[in-house]
Formats: structure tokens, sequence, C-alpha cells
């Protein structure tokens, strides 16, 4: 989602590039899925939040992605495998049984080609993980909040695991981004507007209104921005 950011009362730490910054960090983190799951528990599927560490995922991914795959040392294998191991056993431990929909609080890692995002295990969902551009995105606004942070700023965003109860009945073609302006919903567009849905242009007109009727129903009233995008 997106939020309209505004330029009073800025915190005292803001100063020179740290103000863009500042902006970036809060249109990206203030639709973090963790933000808002307890408000909306009753709509959204059951989940497990399991916080990583974050300087290891950091470096995984950025050997993997960003220097066209390093190979780990020793030390970084084991602590993959120990995370992989804690994150089994939260998982073993849960009522809430494989096979989940992965991501991390901002993105998950729908970009990567040719995987499933429906994940079983641990190996599974920290492998797709480290395969996806949109979770190293996620990972830099960890890393830049933990900076503004030792600057003055406000307490560094947390990077967790999310695990989603699997749903068999979404599909991509029913996916949607919504437009919400001062308060009104102005408009609806399909997620994935690269490809050709020829069911969406008989149903859609019907799945729009159905869409605005469940906002102001269901959503209109909990979210506090005037403008946003979800």
């Amino acid at each position: 989602g997106m939020v309209t950011v505004s330029t009073t009362n800025l915190p005292d730490y803001l100063t020179g590039p740290d103000l863009l910054k500042h902006f970036r960090l809060v249109s990206l983190t203030a639709f973090n899925y963790d933000n808002w799951y307890a408000a909306f528990t009753q709509l959204l599927p059951s989940a497990l939040f399991i916080p990583l560490d974050f300087p290891l995922m950091y470096t995984l991914i950025e050997k993997k992605l960003v220097f066209g795959g390093v190979p780990y040392t020793a030390e970084e294998q084991t602590a993959r495998a120990a995370m992989v191991t804690e994150i089994d056993d939260v998982i073993a431990s849960s009522p809430l049984q494989p096979p989940f929909f992965c991501r991390l609080s901002g993105h998950s890692p729908k970009d990567v080609p040719h995987k499933s995002l429906k994940v079983h295990n641990a190996t599974e969902a920290v492998d797709l993980l480290l395969c996806s551009d949109r979770v190293l995105t996620d990972l830099y606004m960890v890393k830049q909040s933990q900076k503004l942070h030792a600057n003055g700023g406000p307490s560094p965003s947390q990077l967790q695991l999310i695990l989603l109860e699997w749903n068999s009945k979404i599909y991509e073609s029913l996916e949607f981004r919504c437009f919400v302006h001062l308060g009104r919903l102005t408009a609806v567009s399909q997620y994935n507007y690269q490809e050709y849905y020829p069911h969406l242009v008989h149903s859609g007109p019907t799945i729009a209104t159905q869409i605005a009727t469940f906002w102001e129903e269901q959503l209109v009233h909990a979210t506090p921005f005037p403008s946003y995008v979800f």
C-alpha cells in the first residue's frame, strides 16, 4: 500500500538526505502486514509471525542476489541451518500447519520465477525468500530504519517471517489494487496489469461493486489515512 506523508511536525533528527529516507520509510512501512494484522484479524487468514535473524538474512540474500552467488562461509551455513531448525520448531508447536503462503512484513516473494508461493517447511520458505528482489527491498528498509534509529530516529522495523494459512481459492486473476482518495474509493484495477483475464471483461463491474461494498462495510472506518492504495 501507499500513504500520503505529511511534511509538518517532522522529527528533529531529520536533516539533509535523511528527510527523503524518512518519507520512503514511512510510505513503505505504513502498511506492513504485521502492523495491521491485529486490526483485521477476523478478515485475514490465520498466521504465524516468526522473528528472523536480520544480520544473517541480510548477509545471505546479499551474497546470493547482489554479489552474484558468493559462497557462504561455514559459519553462515551453520547459522542458516540453526535458523531453519528454529522456524521448523515454531511450526511444529503451532496449531496452524502446512501448507503456508510465505511472506515478510512488506512483501511476498511473488517475483521469483517458476516458484510456487506454497511452502511446507522452513527450508522451502527460506530458499524462496533468498531468491526474491522484493524481499531484498524489505531487508534494505530494515537496514535503513536501523541507521535512522542510530541517529535518534524511531525504533527500527523488525524482520519477521509471516506464514499464512494457504487458501487454494485465491487466484492471481482475483487480486486487485484499490485506490482511495480523500476518504473515497475512486478506482479498482486488476493487480497484474500485464495479463489478460477474459472473465474480467464480463464480471469486472460486478466484482468492483462487491469490492466497494466490502470496503465501505469493513475497511473504511478502520483505516486512519484519507488517501492510500491497497
